[in-house]
């Protein structure tokens, strides 16, 4: 029986995450049962999406604002995300592959994640054109 978050399922969340992830396919987290518990259905979402899940499977309408919630890409991660594009952008254009940003190493694989996020936005009505 599951329990909680599912702390005991993290290495096999995380394998299906890589998989999908280097197959090119969402990876969609299970859902969480305890329709009582409102509160865990936040962190198991957080959870789900930290490990790289682009959302979840729900059974109940009263999951479906919460879940958006949680995968729903905030105005600072897009702002953030902009500024990732447009600095590795700037740095392609001068022939570096990748580039310190933020105190951090930002390489194509960190492109990619913005501009997934970036696409989010825009298909939420989140980001113009």
């Amino acid at each position: 029986m599951r329990e909680g978050e599912a702390r005991d399922l993290i290495y096999a969340r995380s394998a299906l995450v890589v998989a999908a992830a280097s197959s090119h396919v969402q990876a969609v987290d299970g859902v969480w049962v305890d329709l009582n518990d409102s509160q865990g259905l936040l962190d198991f979402a957080k959870q789900s999406r930290q490990l790289g899940f682009s959302g979840m499977s729900l059974i109940h309408p009263s999951q479906i604002d919460p879940i958006n919630t949680v995968f729903s890409p905030i105005a600072e991660e897009i702002d953030y995300c902009q500024k990732v594009l447009q600095a590795f952008e700037e740095a392609n254009a001068r022939g570096d592959g990748s580039i310190a940003f933020g105190g951090q190493l930002i390489d194509r694989p960190i492109v990619e994640r913005a501009r997934r996020t970036l696409e989010m936005a825009k298909s939420l009505g989140k980001l113009n054109a």
